[in-house]
């Protein structure tokens, strides 16, 4: 996949789908944060729940009621749901559905080649 070129200026001001340098050049953001920002950057919505978050301690590794609240969404969209499990990372996530998938199915090798992840 072509990689964007990359900005050789120091960037400031981000705002919705917009980045302005130093230099006051507005861009254009194409690559959203490479995901992080799909909803723009600096977008109220996501400031505030950040902020509430942080007031709450949402900041913490521990589980805490937003997990339980999430957990109980995923159960009730998903019929067949009996678990719902945070994991840190994609990768711990991928590591878990293949262990998971290797259980369940006895087999040894639940995937080979291919994009999963």
């Amino acid at each position: 996949m072509p990689r964007p070129r990359a900005c050789r200026c120091s960037l400031r001001d981000p705002k919705a789908a917009y980045l302005w340098d130093v230099d006051g050049h507005r861009y254009i953001d194409c690559a959203l944060g490479y995901g992080s920002v799909v909803l723009g950057h600096g977008h109220p919505a996501v400031a505030d729940a950040m902020r509430q978050a942080a007031r709450l301690g949402g900041h913490s590794t521990l589980l805490n009621r937003w997990h339980a609240e999430l957990a109980q969404r995923f159960v009730d969209m998903i019929p067949a749901a009996e678990m719902v499990a945070f994991l840190r990372t994609g990768s711990d996530a991928v590591s878990a559905a293949v262990r998971l998938a290797r259980a369940i199915t006895k087999r040894r090798v639940v995937l080979h080649w291919g994009l999963h992840g």
